[in-house]
């Protein structure tokens, strides 16, 4: 490093640079985001299969009829992802 140039970090960097350093920030963040929805989107489809399954099934997996139906009305979007 010669002297008078800028560290690494430094608030002189290139444009470049900053460029460099949002896109991986982006990227990472919209990573996590399509994870999130992926996530979301495997619970949705996990919810409607315990319809199809038969009273037998249901109880081989330690739930009841009831039990299924209730947690199949959480498909909705309000915020209950739990």
């Amino acid at each position: 490093m010669t002297f008078g140039s800028p560290r690494p970090g430094a608030a002189s960097e290139r444009p470049d640079d900053v460029v460099d350093v949002l896109a991986r920030f982006l990227g990472q963040t919209l990573a996590r985001a399509v994870a999130r929805l992926l996530w979301l989107d495997r619970r949705y489809r996990a919810r409607l299969e315990l319809l199809e399954l038969s009273d037998t099934q249901l109880r081989d997996v330690g739930i009841t009829r009831d039990q299924a139906l209730r947690e199949a009305e959480r498909l909705g979007w309000r915020g209950d992802w739990t």
